[in-house]
């Protein structure tokens, strides 16, 4: 089963497998969350956000904190965020 969804919310986009991406009318990209969610400052541009989740790992990375490269959801995120502490 195929559902389509059409929306601005990114945490929603954030849990679908694919996301085509539009700005204007006009296509830019078709990927899967963690590609479309590492074009972060492009997606500010265009009037977007990027997922909570991408927030916390981005300002935890400013403030020193070694986090994965990696493009992770909330979920992915909490287990990260909960294994790390467990290593102190």
């Amino acid at each position: 089963m195929t559902v389509l969804s059409i929306t601005h919310d990114i945490d929603e986009a954030a849990s679908a497998d694919h996301i085509l991406m539009i700005d204007d009318g006009h296509f830019v990209e078709e990927a899967d969350p963690e590609k479309i969610f590492s074009h972060g400052a492009q997606l500010i541009q265009m009037g977007l956000d990027v997922p909570f989740a991408e927030k916390v790992k981005r300002a935890l990375a400013t403030r020193g904190v070694d986090t994965p490269q990696t493009y992770m959801d909330e979920g992915s995120l909490a287990d990260w965020l909960w294994k790390s502490r467990l290593k102190k």
